[in-house]
């Protein structure tokens, strides 16, 4: 049985010392002492290098009729000892030089935590050493070598060094072991959310957008308000296009109160995309008052979970996410295409999941037996068939992916309580904040650039503030059917059919 193991720094202060019997800790204590008047006499007189440069075996250095003192020293002067009872005749040589190799591995884990200082007591649990003390119980047991299998006969042991702390009771083992599993998995899950923090990305630039005019539809909630508070920030003028006057009153109110009356205009005008009227409306109050327009950002959209419809009876997802900006864009197509304004598309990623145009059911509210919201998602590939159409008709359009966000888009759902138990969890893991999933609305408006290689047409969008290409195989044939399906809806629906 080991009797006593210590680690001792370069200028012979002592890092670490564990003795098995509280009991003769101090007899032990100086003969570790004492044996380094011994190393220090070894390494003087053994200058060449082992085989390997990298560490001395100095094998025995005391022996006395109750213990034996074994050393090694590293390539940096660390000293290493074990004490072991004379009695053991168990110990080979090569078990003992195992047994170094392993305390050497602890110990260089233990110095490369970047909260350790080096030259102080080493604290780490790698050593079983507790919060409050120096000195730890340790005992370092190997089986007589008569008793171990026939295959470990003559060989190192490799996990030779085994800390076993008998005083310690089984329930506060157990007890700690569960504190530190809990805290593992805790430490693991704000890693893998910071890395996903880094992952998503953020707006870097900060450069003026003063005298530049932004319309973001839905900026009183989620994105399109993080969106608007960020533009604002950066001097922009932004035309809040809500359907809700109220409510994009009570924005801007929280927004100069965050930012103060030093930030860009906010000029709020109501807008209901569910509604032909209300969009040309609208588009005639912009004409008649907005004298330039830099960008237009269609972000406004919902997900329902009961069958809803727009002014015009068409289901919303098809009717509000679709439908109402396809108008709204046309209404301004004239100073859109002669001004250059920068048209941005909010779609998702979920256009490439379970997507397709159904152009028999258009405008209909269908059950597709899923447990995805399907309409959502095919309102989303439209989204994004329609921003390429508009590339090719020169329009400056860029698309884009927000990402899954917290936000009260699906409030229309209205989940349980238990919901937000198990959930909840998840969410803060998975889910980006409005902040987070803004800034790509945010690079899209702002610094995006579409090059013949890289645009909607060719299926490249905004995702985690950067370009990437969709997975979805687009056709030609839909995307032009698609155009002319949606024309003929407002066509008709402007005919009263």
């Amino acid at each position: 049985m080991c009797a006593c193991v210590a680690i001792v720094g370069k200028d012979n202060a002592p890092l670490y010392i564990a003795t098995a019997n509280v009991d003769k800790e101090i007899a032990l204590q100086y003969q570790v002492h004492a044996s380094l008047d011994v190393i220090d006499e070894r390494c003087a007189t053994n200058q060449k290098p082992t085989a390997d440069g990298r560490e001395l075996y100095l094998g025995s250095l005391i022996s006395t009729e109750q213990h034996k003192i074994y050393g090694y020293v590293t390539n940096t002067k660390i000293k290493f000892l074990i004490v072991i009872d004379a009695s053991n005749t168990s110990f080979r040589e090569n078990e003992v030089r195992a047994m170094f190799r392993n305390l050497h591995n602890l110990y260089t884990d233990a110095v490369c935590n970047p909260f350790y200082t080096p030259g102080e007591p080493l604290t780490s649990q790698s050593f079983d050493r507790a919060r409050e003390g120096n000195i730890f119980l340790v005992n370092l047991i190997l089986p007589p070598h008569s008793q171990r299998p026939k295959h470990e006969k003559n060989q190192p042991k490799p996990n030779a060094l085994q800390p076993v702390m008998p005083l310690i009771p089984l329930e506060v083992t157990l007890s700690t072991a569960g504190t530190a599993a809990a805290t593992g998995l805790l430490g693991s899950i704000v890693l893998l959310r910071l890395y996903k923090l880094r992952k998503w990305g953020w707006v870097k630039s900060n450069f003026s957008l003063q005298g530049k005019t932004f319309i973001i539809t839905g900026a009183n909630t989620g994105l399109g308000y993080e969106a608007t508070k960020a533009l604002v920030r950066r001097q922009a003028t932004v035309v809040m296009a809500c359907r809700n006057m109220a409510k994009a009153n009570a924005a801007i109110a929280q927004i100069r109160s965050e930012l103060g009356e030093g930030a860009g205009a906010l000029l709020p005008m109501e807008l209901d995309l569910g509604s032909f009227r209300s969009i040309r409306k609208f588009a005639s109050e912009v004409n008649r008052t907005i004298p330039s327009l830099y960008c237009l950002v269609n972000n406004a959209g919902l997900a329902v979970r009961v069958p809803e419809y727009t002014e015009e009876n068409y289901e919303v997802h098809f009717g509000v996410n679709h439908l109402g900006q396809f108008l709204l864009v046309d209404l301004l197509k004239e100073r859109l295409l002669a001004e250059r304004t920068r048209v941005v598309v909010v779609s998702s990623r979920m256009h490439e999941i379970e997507a397709e145009i159904d152009f028999g059911n258009l405008g209909r509210w269908v059950e597709y037996g899923s447990r995805l919201n399907r309409l959502y998602n095919n309102s989303k590939l439209m989204n994004f068939y329609y921003a390429r159409e508009l590339y090719k008709r020169g329009f400056n359009v860029h698309v884009l992916c927000p990402g899954l966000c917290h936000t009260d888009f699906f409030r229309h759902y209205e989940p349980k309580w238990y919901h937000y138990l198990v959930f909840s969890p998840i969410v803060w893991l998975l889910l980006r904040s409005a902040e987070q999933g803004a800034q790509n609305i945010i690079f899209a408006a702002t610094e995006s650039e579409t090059t013949p290689d890289r645009n909607p047409v060719r299926g490249f969008f905004v995702s985690n503030v950067k370009m990437r290409r969709s997975k979805f195989h687009f056709d030609e044939e839909t995307s032009i059917r698609l155009w002319n399906e949606s024309a003929r809806a407002i066509e008709n629906a402007s005919k009263g059919k």
